[in-house]
């Protein structure tokens, strides 16, 4: 199982900014950047939706290493035969 980690350098709730970096096991992801923020009604962080943020990097950064993956495999076009 891949260990992802997130460090959140600086959250600013004046001007909604988020600065973060995040590793998909030894894999960066992201560094220290700006994610934005979303706040609570009382004007805190929203840290559900920091959460979210980070889960949905994730899960892009994984498809693209998929796609990437696969756009490299060879493949033999419709009725072409293999000698």
């Amino acid at each position: 199982m891949t260990t992802i980690t997130a460090n959140v350098h600086n959250i600013d709730t004046e001007t909604q900014s988020c600065v973060i970096t995040i590793k998909d096991g030894d894999e960066l992801v992201l560094e220290r950047k700006n994610i934005g923020l979303e706040l609570n009604p009382d004007g805190t962080a929203n840290t559900a939706w920091i959460k979210d943020k980070i889960s949905s990097r994730i899960s892009s950064h994984r498809r693209d290493k998929v796609r990437k993956k696969n756009a490299s495999i060879s493949v033999g076009g419709i009725g072409e035969q293999k000698q």
